[in-house]
This record gives structure tokens, C-alpha cells and sequence, in this order.
């Protein structure tokens, strides 16, 4: 027998299969990660297309079937302006990565959940660069990892990881700390999962476009 639930959710990451159909994973507050099929959600007329897209903050019902979970409905909560730029896309997408390989599924985590609705306001606002550091250094230290780094830069890390994205203020750092701590956030990062994020392919790809627009 089917059992339907509600959730309030996040979009983390999607995959398209046949021709109109998608898995979506989710993290909910009430049930943590969880991952469900998304029948013709690909469709033009599809009442939950709009939904089923990375970055979404939504309402979600979904039916507990097995083997896999099925998306019933969904209404958009809150909608954020990132996909309409490329290099919000790409550093938002790599927290997202982030995330979405460290977390297991079905393991509610009120920390993680309320992090990435602070992190989508950042990236929706504010220096998308500056937004990725922050949220996944803070999300390694919620996760229970630790960041090795040198004495010199204690003072940087104690305003990464400290930082209260409630606070309007500007945060900035320096161009060499900026790079320093990136090196050090993704070297922890390939410590942890031991394979390179996929995502940094795609934000490479957006430097080099840039770069040659310069030129």
C-alpha cells in the first residue's frame, strides 16, 4: 500500500531518463535526503516541470512506493534567480555536489537543511564565489570533517566558518586569502571523497570562456 507524504524541500541534484521522466534528489526537512522518480515531469504541460529544477526550494509530496519513491505533486516555496547566470549556476552547483555526496540518505539534519536555504539567498544575492566558500566550509564543519590549515590563515577560516549569512553586511577577503582558502576547501574536499568534484569541470569551462572574451 502506498504511502503518501509531505515535505518541505530542496532540489539537489536531477537526472533525466527516457523521454520525459526524471530522478530527483531531494533534501527534506522531515526525512532528509531522499531520492524519488519524477513521472513526465519533463513534459511542457506537466503541473510539477517547473518544480523539478536544481536550486528549487519547494512544497513536496511523494508517495513512499518500493523500490523507488514517486513525486505526487510539488509547489514552489521560494524561487531564486541562479539559473539565470552561469557563474552563479557553477558555484552553486558545486556545493550542491558537495552536499549531495556527503550526506546519506534518510538522515534528517536540521543544520544541513537550514544551511542550504541560507546558501540559495547567498547565491541568489551575493558574490557566488564568496557564497560556495562559505557554505561548504561551514558545511564540512557541520558534517563533522575538520579543514587543516595553516596558523596563517586562522583568522580567515574563523570568519568563513563563523559567518552569519542573516548578517547583511559585505563579507570579503582578500584576492590571495579568496584563492588560499578555495585551494585548501577543495583539497579537503578530494581528501573526503577521494574523486574530484564534476562540477569544477563546468566552472572551468565558463573561466576559459571568459577569458578568451577578455582577450
Amino acid at each position: 500500500m502506498e504511502k503518501f507524504c509531505k515535505a518541505e524541500a530542496i532540489v539537489l541534484a536531477t537526472t533525466d531518463f527516457s523521454d520525459a521522466h526524471r530522478v530527483v534528489t531531494f533534501f527534506t526537512r522531515e526525512f532528509g535526503k531522499i531520492e524519488a522518480n519524477a513521472y513526465g515531469c519533463r513534459r511542457a504541460k506537466s503541473p510539477i516541470s517547473g518544480a523539478m529544477q536544481i536550486f528549487n526550494h519547494i512544497l513536496l509530496e511523494f508517495a513512499r512506493t518500493s523500490p523507488v519513491y514517486r513525486v505526487q505533486d510539488a509547489d514552489i516555496i521560494d524561487f531564486y534567480k541562479i539559473n539565470e547566470d552561469l557563474t552563479r549556476i557553477a558555484y552553486a552547483s558545486i556545493f550542491f555536489e558537495i552536499v549531495n555526496k556527503m550526506t546519506t540518505f534518510e538522515q534528517i539534519d536540521d543544520d544541513v537543511f537550514n544551511l542550504l536555504i541560507n546558501s540559495l539567498k547567498a547565491f541568489d544575492k551575493r558574490n557566488p564565489r564568496i557564497a560556495n566558500l562559505v557554505s561548504s566550509c561551514q558545511f564540512i564543519k557541520i558534517s563533522g570533517f575538520a579543514l587543516e590549515y595553516p596558523k596563517s590563515m586562522e583568522n580567515v577560516f574563523a570568519l568563513i566558518l563563523n559567518f552569519d549569512w542573516k548578517d547583511t553586511t559585505k563579507f570579503s577577503l582578500k584576492s590571495t586569502e579568496l584563492e588560499s582558502a578555495e585551494k585548501i576547501l577543495l583539497n579537503s574536499i578530494q581528501s573526503i571523497l577521494e574523486s574530484p568534484l564534476k562540477s569544477l569541470k563546468f566552472l572551468e569551462l565558463i573561466n576559459s570562456a571568459d577569458k578568451l572574451l577578455t582577450k
